[in-house]
């Protein structure tokens, strides 16, 4: 049969936009497909609000959409609720005392925006403002990233991480990522309670990596990124990120001592890597177990560039010179020890 070549005006072939013979799969293969189509790596950011000694403190997450599996059909929904758990965070702060009298924030004497008649001439100390209540949200343990952004508080900061019992936040953690500003220290050049919370993350025996994000800051949110549903996504860094007075070298220096970090707080304990070869064979856990070393794993340390609905939101190497010149040589990383308990 002769070759006839396409005329001028024929349509180039392009592949269809539907399958219908997909019903028609195995079952196992379809529910394989489904899980292939949930996003990896997904980044669920968390702010964080209120302040002063009575404000009530509340977390939220970014405005985001759930995974498209969960919208698709009921097949594609079954597998998204098995591949996704419903956690409620903000259990930590929403703790109440029992025999302490609470009072709603929006009625509370400390309020600003509260009508005062009702409180004028109270001389007893003032009741506690109610806490918030929990906000629910799906998280995929093993793909997704749990961002502490640019909107959360660092003073709320030991109170999410260190908890423990039954306000313990993010139980299944394994992916942990922190904004710049959390890493610059407080007023005075310090940095306690970062070290207290990082310190806190050894109760966390999924917890694989903890990654610096320096280029996410709060004047960069527009009211598209800070009230609109978007996704949010972290990649390596650029390889011009790299260059000048604050390349590789520097950026190499800061990843390091964060791992000297963990590996001298954590005593000696296996790395991400390592204990990935040892899980290959089958055999890491089952030797320690007989040689009586069981061993947590220590977290990866790891540098990414955040994007909003893939736009950058600062210089990638502007947010690395602020976190490089606040911890200068890093010396009190480097000696610093935890606190001994009573």
């Amino acid at each position: 049969m002769a070759y006839a070549p396409a005329s001028a005006n024929s349509k180039p072939n392009r592949p269809p936009l539907t399958f219908p013979l997909f019903p028609l799969l195995p079952p196992e293969l379809r529910i394989r497909i489904w899980s292939l189509a949930a996003p990896h790596k997904r980044v669920l950011e968390i702010r964080s609000w209120g302040a002063g000694h009575y404000g009530p403190i509340k977390f939220t997450t970014h405005p985001h959409y759930l995974p498209v599996i969960f919208r698709v059909c009921k097949e594609s929904r079954m597998e998204a609720l098995r591949l996704y758990k419903r956690i409620e965070i903000g259990v930590s702060a929403a703790v109440r005392v029992p025999g302490r009298r609470y009072v709603p924030w929006n009625e509370h004497p400390a309020n600003p925006n509260a009508a005062r008649s009702r409180w004028r001439g109270w001389t007893a100390p003032l009741p506690s403002a109610a806490p918030h209540e929990p906000t629910s949200v799906y998280v995929s343990w093993e793909n997704d990233i749990v961002y502490l952004g640019p909107e959360f508080k660092a003073q709320h900061l030991r109170l999410f991480l260190a908890t423990k019992g039954e306000g313990k936040e993010l139980e299944g953690l394994r992916y942990l990522a922190f904004d710049r500003k959390l890493w610059i220290g407080d007023a005075d050049g310090r940095w306690d309670g970062l070290w207290n919370s990082l310190w806190s993350l050894r109760e966390r025996e999924h917890l694989r990596e903890v990654i610096v994000v320096p280029d996410d800051e709060e004047r960069c949110l527009a009211d598209r990124w800070y009230y609109g549903k978007h996704e949010i996504t972290m990649e390596e860094p650029e390889p011009e990120g790299h260059d000048g007075p604050l390349g590789g070298q520097k950026l190499a220096t800061f990843v390091d001592t964060l791992d000297e970090w963990f590996e001298r707080l954590w005593k000696g304990e296996i790395s991400g890597e390592e204990d990935q070869e040892e899980e290959v064979d089958g055999k890491g856990d089952e030797r320690d177990k007989e040689m009586g070393t069981e061993r947590p794993r220590r977290p990866k340390v790891r540098v990414m560039s955040v994007r909003r609905n893939g736009q950058k939101m600062r210089e990638y190497t502007d947010g690395i010179s602020d976190i490089q010149k606040a911890m200068g040589d890093m010396r009190l990383w480097k000696t610093w020890t935890p606190p001994v308990r009573s």
